[in-house]
């Protein structure tokens, strides 16, 4: 039977292979790169993520869309907007933070997470966070929402920073002492197509407003 508990087990499993996995990329084309531009100052703050070679702090900005995978079944298919901030540690380590807004089709989520970045080269990266995640339903984004949901979640992708990249999530929370677990594949829009949708989403929203606002009227 597959019980919440297994499927937690299964999820610490993978998140530490896919830690062990992480620490065992070589850092050998970041450090190759970080030397041959040592003799350049690094900007203090980049929009598009570089390792410290170039930036002593990077942006993240990400719209991603997490596609349940089996056995899932207690938890929706979100959409996510995360905004953040990661401080480069060296030419391969980068270490931050990031919080994230969106929906499912049931409500809202929301999520705090700590964020760590291993630099495979400039513009290639595998990044994995974790953090703290509420799911509310009947589109109440209140924690105290009776139908409210809090938990942990976390992720691991790969790709190319400014672009895109794929990977895994896994999410364990709690409503009402019962447990609501969900396992994710990861599609991510980078920095770049992140922030023209982020733009984009305002703008929609805008529109909306203006639209309901005229039917009233």
């Amino acid at each position: 039977m597959n019980t919440p508990h297994r499927t937690a087990a299964r999820l610490v499993r993978a998140a530490t292979l896919a830690c062990a996995l992480l620490l065992a990329l070589p850092a050998r084309a970041a450090a190759q790169e970080a030397g041959a531009q040592e003799d350049k100052e690094p900007r203090d703050f980049c929009w598009r993520g570089r390792p410290q070679s170039s930036c002593e702090m990077v942006a993240v900005v990400h719209f991603s869309y997490y596609p349940p995978m089996p056995p899932t079944r207690d938890l929706g298919a979100p959409w996510e907007w995360e905004f953040g901030l990661l401080v480069n540690r060296g030419p391969a380590h980068a270490v931050g933070g990031t919080v994230s807004v969106g929906m499912d089709g049931d409500g809202t989520r929301t999520a705090l997470k700590a964020r760590y970045r291993r630099w495979l080269s400039r513009y290639a990266a595998v990044d994995a966070s974790g953090g703290l995640a509420l799911a509310t339903s009947d589109w109440d984004p209140s924690p105290f929402n009776h139908n409210s949901a809090l938990g942990v979640t976390g992720d691991v992708a790969v790709g190319f920073t400014d672009w895109a990249s794929v990977g895994v999530r896994g999410d364990l929370l709690w409503r009402d002492g019962e447990p609501l677990n969900a396992t994710y594949g990861t599609v991510r829009l980078g920095t770049t197509p992140g922030l023209t949708a982020n733009a984009l989403a305002v703008l929609g929203f805008i529109v909306l407003i203006f639209t309901v606002g005229s039917l009233g009227d």
